[in-house]
């Protein structure tokens, strides 16, 4: 970047068989950014519908956009494919279901050229159909997080009961929302772990967030996150515990090579416990689980007893548990399938209702 040419930023959007109504919702949202001098670099990763022809079609009206096509090989693998690729000064991850407001770009960048930041977050807005709801990562205004300040946003990631504040909707262990010095990125080499399914980008945030001398924050929610309420969330997944366990193992590796305190540890623990909830969901209590529900709480039963949740029941306390998390923890405690079941159920419920 030069002293009179604004600088570039490279918008990373990671496109995989998504719906063509939102991918150009997103699309038309990026080329309507106030902040100009920006490249847009579509990675398709090996789409099967009609996605890539939808992209194609944007790159031949929009100069600054290149599609990058690449074998089905995860989002992970997308992300880190798009930033090898970019060119830019900065670096902003975009899922191609979400959108920008027309100063998303302009706003970040214009806070990291004013605090020189390594990470600038700013809020976003939750959508659910009709509905935008803010969403701050932060309670404490325009703010340039160093050292244990940056623990506000960090803690988020392994704990909610850490935090003095959480998010209402989704926490900061996001991708979006933010924007990446590019030589802050490759000099720590900070990359997205290939082939993890969940939480990858808890992961990838939990090192950015530890790695960078500072993180600045901007009090605007900029970023227009889509919950999508028909998800594959709870849809049957017979990998839901492999997929967690990585993500725990992996959290824990960041937790030891930082010798992090103990109390990330403990709330690890607690996250370990309210996790196995997704379990149920997706496995134990999902109505297309061919097992008889006699195996399935045997198998449940197992899963507990193991060392993994052996040794987080007897680490954590109430202390790292919400209040909603604790009736939860104790049942598993007692081995209570049918309170659990309520539970689940309840729960499910409310979430259909988009509460």
């Amino acid at each position: 970047m030069s002293e009179t040419e604004p600088a570039l930023v490279s918008l990373v959007l990671p496109v995989y068989n998504i719906q063509r109504p939102y991918l150009e919702q997103c699309l038309a949202s990026i080329s309507a950014q106030t902040y100009q001098r920006i490249e847009i670099l579509l990675v398709d990763d090996g789409s099967t519908n009609d996605a890539p022809e939808a992209c194609q079609a944007y790159c031949a009206r929009e100069p600054r956009a290149h599609y990058i096509h690449q074998q089905n090989s995860g989002v992970s693998v997308a992300r880190n494919t798009g930033l090898a690729h970019a060119q830019g000064d900065y670096v902003c991850f975009v899922d191609p279901d979400d959108w920008l407001t027309p100063g998303y770009v302009e706003g970040l960048v214009a806070r990291e050229e004013e605090t020189h930041a390594d990470i600038v977050v700013c809020g976003c807005l939750f959508c659910v159909g009709e509905r935008q709801e803010p969403n701050a990562f932060l309670d404490k205004g325009d703010v340039v997080l160093t050292g244990s300040q940056k623990d506000a946003l960090l803690y988020q990631l392994v704990g909610k009961a850490l935090c003095d504040y959480y998010p209402p909707h989704i926490a900061a262990g996001v991708p979006w929302s933010k924007l990446f010095r590019r030589d802050f990125l490759l000099h720590k080499d900070l990359r997205f772990i290939p082939g993890m399914v969940r939480m990858q980008d808890n992961i990838f945030c939990l090192y950015a967030l530890q790695e960078a001398e500072s993180v600045a924050y901007l009090d605007q929610n900029l970023y227009c996150y889509r919950k999508d309420l028909g998800s594959a969330s709870h849809k049957y997944n017979p990998r839901i515990i492999q997929y967690f366990e990585f993500y725990f193992d992996r959290t824990r590796d960041f937790l030891d090579a930082y010798q992090r305190e103990d109390v990330l540890y403990r709330a690890l623990d607690a996250k370990t416990l309210t996790s196995v909830n997704s379990y149920l969901v997706n496995y134990f209590f999902n109505d297309q689980n061919p097992d008889r529900p006699a195996e399935r709480r045997r198998k449940l039963t197992v899963l507990l007893d193991g060392p993994r949740y052996a040794q987080a029941f007897e680490r954590v306390d109430d202390s790292m548990l919400l209040g909603t998390e604790r009736p939860f923890v104790h049942a598993l405690r007692r081995r209570n399938f049918f309170l659990l079941r309520l539970m689940v159920s309840a729960r499910e419920a409310l979430l259909n209702r988009g509460h």
